[in-house]
């Protein structure tokens, strides 16, 4: 079975079961058809990633690793202890078949982490939250909050038609965390005519303990 991209910009599965059952048939000739495609955020985000966190010898969690594209970048960009979390086990044995994760793990992403508080220098999660509405993506935001050092670092990636005034909002009510960068838009899938008008933002996150909720 085959990613089916096309489904994925009006139809994407969003109940964990639907994501699991899906990604679990595809893992095995996901990243050929990624490259197919020309799905270049892999690479887009290592360089954010680089840029932003600069211990790349402490914990960096990947959320929604998938089959480890990201994994592979952030190897070469000497990160060294990088755990991979997805919700396909068949994605995470293929992830593990890499060699670049210092471990990986199952996880739903609306749960909790697995790790303890501020154990972790940041956590990044690419092409994950185009599955979750406003108010999920502010609850896992909150997850990864609580595993991440004061003055850590949170990236994740957006479809730019996706971005909207609510999901704004919510992050500006997250406690301790704060909206450092918003970057300009960038291709998807530069070679799928599907995507032609499609971009990504990658929204860089810091956490403060002086930075409080909106609401309080």
């Amino acid at each position: 079975m085959k990613a089916d991209t096309e489904k994925w910009l009006n139809n994407i599965s969003k109940h964990p079961k639907d994501v699991e059952e899906e990604y679990d048939k595809i893992f095995s000739t996901y990243d050929s058809e990624m490259v197919k495609k020309g799905y270049a955020a892999p690479q887009q985000a290592g360089v954010v990633i680089k840029e932003h966190i600069s211990n790349p010898d402490g914990t960096l969690i990947e959320a929604g690793c998938g089959t480890g594209l990201l994994g592979i970048e952030l190897n070469q960009h000497n990160f060294s202890d990088v755990v991979g979390l997805d919700i396909s086990l068949n994605s995470l044995k293929e992830a593990e078949s890499k060699g670049v994760y210092s471990k990986t793990l199952k996880h739903n992403l609306l749960e909790p982490l697995p790790f303890t508080e501020k154990s972790a220098e940041g956590v990044v999660s690419i092409g994950v939250f185009s599955r979750f509405s406003e108010s999920e993506i502010k609850q896992i935001l909150n997850h990864f909050s609580h595993v991440t050092k004061d003055d850590g670092t949170i990236i994740f990636s957006h479809r730019q038609d996706l971005i909207s005034p609510l999901l704004f909002e919510e992050l500006e009510t997250l406690e301790h965390l704060k909206v450092e960068k918003v970057t300009e838009p960038v291709d998807y899938f530069c070679a799928d005519e599907h995507y032609k008008d499609i971009k990504i933002c990658f929204f860089v996150l810091r956490k403060s303990i002086n930075n409080t909720s909106a609401a309080n």
